[in-house]
């Protein structure tokens, strides 16, 4: 189980109405995308913090390590806005000069950067306080309820059980490379990392194939009754 369903289903706002919980996170949400202002985003960011981390009993730690990976992203994407190139030095803050161009940060880039930012972490927390507070068979409940096409909750669902599938048996490989000491120097780390990218496949493909065939035996007709 992922730790995000594991904490979804144990967290003490387990047994608070989800419908409620997936109004006041789209509300958050679609909030942050619509309003453009930085206290406000900062806001959102701590109060729904202090929400999870308090009253869902979740560890401030094991929060904020959602945020490592989305952030790495988000930064790279950044550096990209960040930085600008003219030819004229006047309109930077700060720059270099490369050839006949320079390279630099304009005042306009720093905002933009600035907003986005604080607007990306809100809205990831969000989706966090989602997430973290409706577990995916209440979500797919409320998805029903909404009259979202079946088409789109079948791929809600396959989509998930097929994460779980990717991440088990992944976990499942680097344990074995672990204990073959197949990391152990930068050579047979190359070496097990083709093999567990070819392996992954070829799992998943079998895995695949075995869910077929479950599916015929039990007569599937085409549709998932969700």
């Amino acid at each position: 189980m992922l730790q995000v369903d594991k904490i979804a289903y144990t967290n003490k706002l387990t047994k608070i109405n989800p419908k409620i919980k997936f109004v006041a996170a789209m509300i958050l949400l679609f909030t942050a995308i619509i309003f453009e202002n930085i206290p406000m985003y900062i806001g959102m960011f701590l109060l729904i913090g202090f929400v999870l981390v308090q009253f869902a009993g979740i560890k401030l730690n094991r929060y904020l390590k959602f945020f490592m990976i989305p952030s790495s992203f988000l930064l790279l994407s950044l550096v990209t806005i960040l930085i600008s190139v003219s030819k004229s030095a006047d309109v930077f803050l700060y720059n270099i000069s490369v050839g006949g161009f320079y390279i630099g940060i304009t005042q306009s880039s720093l905002n933009q950067c600035f907003i986005l930012f604080f607007r990306a972490l809100a809205c990831l927390s969000s989706t966090y306080f989602l997430a973290l507070t409706v577990p995916i068979n209440q979500l797919l409940k409320i998805l029903k309820s909404m009259k979202m096409p079946i088409v789109v909750l079948e791929m809600v669902m396959l989509i998930y059980r097929f994460i779980m599938m990717f991440l088990e048996e992944y976990k499942d490989m680097q344990t074995a490379i672990y204990l073959k000491f197949g990391y152990g120097n930068l050579r047979t780390s190359y070496r097990s990392i083709s093999l567990l990218i070819v392996s992954l496949f070829t799992r998943m493909m079998n895995r695949y194939e075995e869910l077929s065939i479950s599916l015929e035996v039990k007569l599937y007709d085409g549709d998932f009754h969700v």
